[in-house]
């Protein structure tokens, strides 16, 4: 199982994903005008100036999933059809992570600069659901190869 490197390509993607619970995507920078920005900003994913998956309810059970998704699928290394199928979707549910927190975050973003003119920086949780992608993208590459060179030896015998 530990042998095959999908194993550690979906082991890299489902610690990515782990990762978000304990990073940010984007963090506001606060200007002197501390509790005005915090007023502007109630109600938004930026209310205590930091963005993270624990601010929408949806993006937390996609991670949720995600991390789930890809355990399971380490434990399925002799079922490689259900695993390349499993994997599949461990990538729509990265890239659904990706769009959705993207797109709050401009928007709320765009909904506070309307008030008050404030900035943000972008965390280490940004890229993490991009690593998880390519961990996804190269352990179905491996499924694949492995799917394929059991096929050719079945062929020999």
């Amino acid at each position: 199982m530990i042998q095959r490197i999908q194993t550690l390509y979906l082991l890299l993607a489902a610690v990515a994903c782990g990762l978000l619970f304990h990073t940010f995507f984007a963090m506001g920078k606060l200007a002197d005008e501390a509790p005005v920005v915090l007023q502007a900003a109630s109600g938004t994913t930026f209310d205590d100036g930091k963005f993270n998956i624990q601010d929408n309810l949806v993006i937390t059970l996609l991670t949720a999933a995600a991390v789930l998704m890809a355990f399971i699928t380490i434990l399925l290394y002799n079922k490689r059809g259900l695993q390349a199928k499993m994997v599949s979707f461990f990538i729509l549910i990265a890239v659904l992570i990706n769009v959705l927190s993207l797109y709050i975050i401009f928007n709320d973003l765009q909904s506070v600069q309307q008030i008050i003119d404030v900035s943000f920086e972008i965390g280490a949780g940004a890229f993490l659901p991009a690593i998880a992608l390519i961990g996804g993208f190269l352990a179905l590459r491996g499924i694949r190869k492995d799917d394929k060179i059991v096929k050719s030896m079945d062929r020999l015998r």
